[in-house]
């Protein structure tokens, strides 16, 4: 055997072994608390990244699974919604026949119509959830928009409330009811239906009258008449007539018939119609020649099922084939996206699962194989141990030679 003073070779040899057989069982131990056999980039850095990769599209088909389970939701409850306006459209169409019968009271089968058009009329405004509208708006017109759901693949859009199907303000027609408003469009001139005497005594006394012009464009001015200093009504339309002149409120005055006998004419100067004018304060000077015209808006009855009037009830109860035939289309077609729904619930699940197996066979530990080399480890670890000792004092044979 050869002796070296500076080196112990087979030494440092034991000492290198050690170093390698302790990190291999310090790798397999941390593999076993971790459960995992990928803890660092540098374990496995192609591994790490497609697993990585893997985890973030898991992530993102948990969620699209989950909105799976909120458009179903959604679906379910606009389904019963709509299988209620069926029913009760049937029910209105079953009412109509009844009307039918000369024995019966056409006022309380109105009655009973207009009723179940009020629930019709409730549920498509007030379906919602979580106070988001889903057959329509609040005022019973179309939503603005469809809904959409992220369920992986091409766009899921609820789209059985759009024109294509329901169609809601063909349904929002056939209910009519409360009262429509026709504008007042206005006229280019109020004339006075009254003969005007010019020279009939005026008895309002000096002071100043406001006069206020409306026009159909939706603008309005105001002007001061003084009647300082009249004492008829000739003076009055002059007073007026010379306001309106150096004021410039938008309307002119002209007389129509005999300079002494005849009838004022207020016309509009600004290309609008004038929809009202009148005296808003001091006294009614307006009046005084018969030119006071307020805003005429006429009020009419909305017809429909929830009419007032038991004939124009009867009459749309007996024309509901277009609504009912929009109510069962879209519900054809939440039935077709419950179906879609279903095959994205289906392959997101199947996904997830294989994605979930890939993910295992990166990152997973085989914890049979890890516990079987840190048993060996610490076993190589004790003998290495003790071998690193006995070589390391075989140089001290060298001192048997003194």
């Amino acid at each position: 055997m050869a002796f070296s003073i500076n080196t112990s070779i087979d030494s440092l040899q034991a000492y290198n072994a050690l170093v390698k057989t302790t990190a291999e069982t310090q790798k397999s131990q941390l593999r076993l608390a971790t459960l995992k056999k990928i803890n660092s980039v540098s374990d496995d850095t192609s591994g790490y990244n497609v697993g990585k990769q893997l985890e973030a599209q898991s992530l993102r088909q948990k969620s699209q699974l989950n909105n799976v389970s909120a458009a179903k939701n959604y679906l379910s409850t606009a389904e019963t919604a709509l299988q209620q306006i069926n029913d009760k459209f049937n029910q209105i169409a079953a009412k109509y026949v009844d009307a039918q019968d000369p024995l019966k009271d056409k006022d309380s089968i109105a009655k009973d119509i207009k009723t179940l058009a009020s629930d019709i009329d409730s549920i498509l405004k007030n379906t919602n959830i979580n106070g988001h509208n889903l057959l329509a708006q609040s005022d019973g017109t179309a939503l603005a928009s469809n809904d959409t759901f992220d369920l992986g693949g091409n766009t899921f859009t609820v789209d059985f409330a759009s024109s294509n199907y329901l169609n809601v303000d063909t349904i929002k027609s056939t209910l009519g009811g409360g009262t429509v408003v026709i504008p007042d469009f206005g006229v280019s001139f109020v004339s006075s239906d009254l003969l005007i005497d010019t020279s009939e005594a005026y008895t309002g006394g000096a002071q100043t009258s406001s006069i206020t012009v409306t026009f159909a464009n939706g603008t309005s001015s105001s002007f001061g008449v003084s009647t300082v200093g009249c004492s008829n009504k000739g003076d009055i339309y002059n007073a007026i007539r010379n306001a309106a002149a150096s004021q410039n409120p938008g309307v002119s005055l002209s007389w129509i018939g005999a300079p002494t006998y005849g009838s004022p004419r207020v016309s509009s100067t600004i290309g609008s119609n004038i929809t009202s004018f009148k005296t808003t304060s001091g006294v009614d000077i307006v009046g005084e020649l018969g030119l006071t015209r307020e805003v005429q808006d006429i009020i009419i009855d909305g017809g429909g099922l929830l009419s007032t009037d038991t004939d124009t009830i009867l009459t749309s109860a007996s024309n509901l084939i277009t609504a009912q035939d929009n109510v069962r289309s879209a519900l054809g077609r939440i039935g077709n996206l419950i179906q879609t729904a279903d095959s994205r619930s289906e392959f997101l699940t199947a996904s997830l699962a294989n994605n979930t197996a890939t993910i295992s066979s990166i990152f997973d530990a085989d914890i049979a194989e890890e516990q079987l080399k840190a048993t060996k480890g610490n076993i190589g670890i004790q003998i290495g141990t003790a071998m690193f000792s006995q070589l390391n004092t075989a140089p001290q044979q060298l001192l048997s030679l003194f």
